[in-house]
């Protein structure tokens, strides 16, 4: 699957979440990891096709926030749920699995990110 900096309907998702699995056993994620990954996308899945909206971006905070909103004041279990939506949303943007280590969106340097985020 070719990888772009554009947006991601809904119907497309599916697609690349097949596709991280893949990379992401080929890196050595655990079974825990991977599972636990998996019921936050099956989830996002869902809401994708029970929405309106059908761009990635637009529904990806409005599914977080509905759905996961009671986590917010829990750090543990809001991580549990942004790095799944963390890891799905790099691997549209970049092609490419990046560790995620406490949620926050990871990316190249700014001197980088031109050069690699320009393709």
């Amino acid at each position: 699957m070719e990888h772009q900096k554009q947006t991601v309907m809904s119907d497309q998702l599916a697609r690349y979440i097949l596709e991280l699995k893949d990379k992401m056993i080929a890196m050595g994620y655990s079974k825990h990891v991977l599972d636990r990954s998996s019921r936050v996308w099956d989830t996002l899945l869902k809401y994708a096709r029970t929405h309106d909206v059908e761009v990635f971006s637009e529904y990806c905070q409005a599914f977080r926030a509905e759905r996961y909103g009671e986590y917010y004041d829990n750090k543990h279990a809001l991580h549990r749920i942004n790095k799944p939506l963390t890891l799905l949303h790099d691997f549209i943007r970049l092609g490419v699995v990046i560790r995620q280590k406490n949620g926050k969106e990871k990316g190249f340097s700014k001197a980088y990110g031109e050069l690699f985020e320009g393709f």
